[in-house]
Order: structure tokens, then C-alpha cells, then sequence
């Protein structure tokens, strides 16, 4: 392994299980207070500006969308509340919160529960959009659905991703409806993606190039199809560095990093373990951790 010892290996699994740690979502800003407030689901964003939550709220849609955003330069801080939508039913194809073809969006701050995906940006003209420090818990299919340009997705938690009794396949993080170019996929733990078919814990499918994938932690993938921590395809100039990608030994994973139809990807520093093969299609490899 490179001079890399069984002590250090362990000291980074023990820093992976770490990572996972606190359910509950906390956050150290401050509450935002003038802002506009958010008081009912389901609503249309359409004027340019800052709003919040200052209370959780749920609705039992089964279609459409919760918060659909129509402008550009749109905020959302959650303050610390929660978006329900888990009365939805496992039949579900509404959205959390989508924005398509905006610029300048922010959601941060929060939780999003159930829904078929917890937030949607499957535009290619959707730019600079950031979702950080958000609990995404129970999405059917999806936690977040990407596509566009210049985007940042950090520090979120996505949790029991799957179990939809109308949709296929499931991924904590999916890029869909467009190619993904110069974004960062950055600090987020994907925990449980259970699926009867496909389940991914990052899947970027749709092309793209120049986008920075790091030290996120990636666990419990399960499925009995394909079962894969990281899988891109029709991508190039990207970097896949210092992720940390765990199965139990129990449940064997298929792959923890799968390459297809890509060009100029460089994986590095990445922790794999409990996937039948743990790298497959890096065009570099450097310092990888794998048993």
C-alpha cells in the first residue's frame, strides 16, 4: 500500500465512522431574522430576495413541488427548521425544493424529509447555485439532483436514500438533465442508499468536465443490481480526491469508484473498503487506500 500502514488506515476509518456521528443537524449561524418568511407549502418563489423558515412545515403532496423557485438571485435559510414531506407516501414524485435554469440560488440551514428527490436543479442553464449544511433525510430516489454550471454542494447529510415503489434506481447525489461543468461536490456525508435496483451514493451521468468531487463520506450503499460509491460517465478533467467510501463486510458493494466513458479523472487519497473492487477506470492514481 504505498508505505501506508495498518495503524494509519484504521486512524481514517476511525475518522470516516467519526464523521458520522449527529443525526440532528446543527449549525453555528446565527438565526436570520429579516428575511422573508416561508409560512406554508406548497408556494412559488417568484421576486429576487432573502427568505426563511421561523417554524417546520409539512405537507402530504404526492406531485409537484413544495418550493419551486422562478427567479434568479433567490436565498432560502431554513434557520434550523425542516421541510416535511414524508406524508407523501413511498409513491411519491413531488420535489422538496427546484430550481431550474436560475442563477444565484442558496439553500442552507435546514432539513428536507421524504419527497421523491429532496432538491432539483436538473437544468444545464442553471448556474452558481450553492446548497450547503442541509439534513436531507428519506428522499425516495434522490437527495439532490444536479446540472448547470459553477456550483457548490458542502457540507450536506443525506441519509436513507430509496425505497420508492414507483421509481428506479437511487443516489444521494445525482447529476441529471445536463451536463455538470466547474462545480464542487465537497465535505458531505451519504449514508444508506437502499435500492432493489441501482443505488449509487454520487452518480454523474450526464456528462460535464472540470469538477472537483472531495472529502466526502460515502457508507451502506446497497442494492441488487449496482451498488457503487462514486460512478461518473461521459465526463473529463475531474478530480476525485480524499472521499472515504465504506461498505460493511457483510454486504460487499460491487464498486467504490467506477469510471466509464471518461477522460482526465484523477483519483486521489480516497479510502475504499467493503465493495468487491474498489477502483475501476481512473485515468490517475495516486496514494489510494484500498484492501
Amino acid at each position: 500500500m504505498g508505505g501506508i500502514t495498518m495503524k494509519n488506515l484504521l486512524l481514517a476509518f476511525g475518522m470516516a465512522v467519526a464523521s458520522l456521528t449527529g443525526f440532528h443537524h446543527t449549525s453555528a449561524q446565527a438565526e436570520v431574522t429579516e428575511c422573508t418568511e416561508i409560512t406554508t407549502v406548497p408556494m412559488s418563489i417568484t421576486a429576487q430576495g432573502l427568505y426563511c423558515l421561523k417554524g417546520n412545515l409539512l405537507t402530504g403532496i404526492s406531485t409537484g413541488t413544495a418550493i419551486s423557485i422562478e427567479t434568479n438571485n433567490v436565498t432560502i435559510d431554513m434557520n434550523g427548521w425542516r421541510i416535511g414531506g414524508l406524508a407523501g407516501g413511498d409513491a411519491s414524485t413531488a420535489i422538496g425544493i427546484s430550481s431550474l435554469g436560475r442563477k444565484n440560488v442558496t439553500v442552507r440551514n435546514g432539513s428536507i424529509r421524504g419527497f421523491a428527490a429532496a432538491i432539483q436543479v436538473s437544468d444545464a442553464s442553471s448556474s452558481r447555485h450553492r446548497y450547503e449544511d442541509l439534513v436531507i433525510d428519506g428522499a425516495k430516489s434522490a437527495g439532490i439532483i444536479i446540472a448547470g454550471t459553477n456550483h457548490t454542494i458542502r457540507n450536506n447529510q443525506i441519509w436513507n436514500t430509496g425505497d420508492s415503489s414507483v421509481l428506479n434506481g437511487a443516489a444521494g447525489i445525482l447529476g441529471s438533465g445536463g451536463l455538470l461543468i466547474s462545480s464542487n461536490i465537497i465535505g458531505n456525508t451519504i449514508s444508506g442508499v437502499l435500492e432493489t435496483s441501482t443505488s449509487n451514493g454520487l452518480r454523474l451521468s450526464s456528462g460535464g468536465l472540470m469538477n472537483v468531487i472531495k472529502d466526502n463520506t460515502i457508507t451502506n450503499v446497497i442494492g441488487s443490481a449496482a451498488d457503487i460509491g462514486i460512478i461518473l460517465s461521459n465526463m473529463s478533467d475531474t478530480i476525485i480526491q480524499g472521499n472515504r467510501i465504506i461498505n460493511q463486510e457483510a454486504v460487499q458493494g460491487q464498486v467504490g469508484i467506477s469510471i466509464g466513458s471518461s477522460a482526465n479523472i484523477v483519483c486521489a487519497e480516497n479510502i475504499v473498503d467493503g465493495f468487491n473492487i474498489a477502483l475501476v477506470g481512473c485515468n490517475t492514481n495516486v496514494d489510494n487506500i484500498t484492501p
